[in-house]
């Protein structure tokens, strides 16, 4: 898996890291995360980070990889300019690559006459044959184009061919001597000994490129799998207008990483039959390409939301607790004593502090029936008791003239300031006889 530090890790990203990393282990390889920080400018180090701790947090791990190190190291692309040119020297002296001195202005004057013709430009090889190369000028190499059809089997897309005529010959390396992503990638696969490349489908029609790279340095390919993008439910890319995107900020909205692993592994897989809940391990038992979809999956947050409603209600107590301490206030024994009331209405973990608000703040809701609260709290006086209260109130409504239902609804909105509650009677206990009564008092 090998993410660009370019931003946090987004949720395309971390879908592939996924299935690299079940894959991986249901046929018990290695799994490597190698850093593509090949654009100097947009490659931060606080975005390699973001990607590094939010693989953790959903429980991938690697076995080789830039904070672990291995056998290969180094791990990011930055570091390993050596290798790339190595490969580059390898490719010249055999005369599969050759430097190209043209500037970006001449280049540039080309591709506009060849438009204006209505024709794609293709670089016309002018250095390839050069007897006498200039000295001290920028250059960057090129392979040379067999111009064939490229072929390959792709594990999601079966087989695929590409005539590569018009792609030209192609620049491996920039005037620097710095590797285009999609030759250190290559070179990177081949140092790492990478067995299956798991990538997302922008990679897919870089393929044929890089499959031209392996022939020219007489190296087999590894297998290829270009997982399909995920979109949004309007059929359009997932972007910050239809919610979240980076993984983080799920976290950070209070998802739980079991919920997101599970989710993100049925965005183009399932078991086969009707089965929805999976742990890290049982997929990692279950999963396999012979049921990867080719179709490009939908990113449904309302799904989002119950499998993470579902693996809030699998929690413990005490593990729901240590969830909450990052998103609540609240002291261990009283998240305890809330808990029962608001466990199963939360859908995520910031929501234990808006299902009860009201405990700790009065409310401001005012106008209900002053004689259906002065009733309750003379109820309430001689006996704070949710059985008195409810055999009372059915008497005294049946003597006034007045449903049960807005009975108790007066009573839910002059304590909670919510038409919408757990049982009246659970939270009346929880604040208390003094707070309970204070609070239809003042209403």
């Amino acid at each position: 898996m090998a993410p660009s530090p370019t931003g946090k890790l987004h949720i395309g990203t971390a879908h592939t890291a996924l299935f690299n990393f079940l894959f991986t282990k249901h046929h018990g390889g290695d799994f490597i995360l190698r850093i593509d920080d090949s654009d100097p400018v947009r490659s931060k180090k606080e975005f390699e980070n973001d990607i590094v701790e939010t693989l953790k947090w959903l429980g991938i791990y690697w076995d080789e990889g830039p904070d672990i190190g291995g056998p290969f190291a180094p791990y990011r692309q930055s570091e390993r300019k050596n290798s790339y040119q190595k490969y580059v020297n390898q490719l010249l002296a055999n005369k599969k690559a050759y430097r190209c001195y043209c500037t970006r202005e001449e280049l540039d004057e080309k591709r506009k006459v060849a438009e204006s013709a209505g024709k794609v430009y293709i670089y016309d090889q002018k250095c390839k044959s050069l007897v006498n190369q200039p000295l001290n000028k920028p250059f960057v190499v090129r392979l040379i184009n067999p111009n064939k059809v490229v072929t390959f089997d792709d594990m999601v897309r079966g087989h695929i061919e590409v005539d590569s005529t018009s792609a030209g010959d192609f620049i491996l390396t920039r005037p620097d001597g710095s590797a285009l992503l999609n030759f250190a990638v290559v070179i990177d696969d081949i140092e790492y000994q990478i067995t299956h490349a798991i990538r997302g489908e922008d990679f897919l029609n870089a393929t044929p490129y890089q499959i031209l790279i392996y022939e020219a340095l007489g190296v087999k390919p590894p297998q290829i799998a270009n997982l399909s993008f995920i979109y949004a439910p309007d059929h359009t890319k997932l972007s910050k207008r239809h919610g979240a995107t980076g993984m983080s900020e799920y976290r950070e909205l209070g998802y739980l990483s079991e919920a997101v692993v599970n989710f993100l592994a049925f965005l183009g897989w399932n078991p086969g039959d009707d089965r929805e809940i999976f742990s890290l391990e049982e997929l990692i038992k279950e999963f396999d390409f012979d049921r990867v979809l080719k179709g490009a999956p939908t990113f449904n947050k309302v799904k989002l939301d119950w499998y993470n409603q579902q693996y809030i209600k699998k929690l413990s107590d005490t593990e729901l607790v240590d969830r909450l301490k990052l998103f609540t206030a609240c002291q261990q024994e009283k998240i305890l004593e809330l808990l029962p009331l608001v466990r199963d209405r939360m859908v995520t973990l910031k929501d234990f502090d808006k299902l009860t608000e009201y405990f700790f703040e009065k409310p401001t809701t005012g106008g209900q029936n002053p004689q259906i609260l002065s009733h309750a709290q003379g109820v309430l006086e001689k006996n704070f008791d949710g059985v008195v209260l409810e055999t009372e109130a059915r008497k005294w409504c049946a003597e006034n003239n007045v449903k049960v239902g807005d009975y108790f609804m007066a009573l839910r909105l002059a304590v909670t300031g919510l038409s919408a509650t757990p049982p009246l009677w659970d939270v009346m206990k929880i604040l208390g006889h003094d707070e309970t009564l204070a609070r239809l008092k003042k209403t």
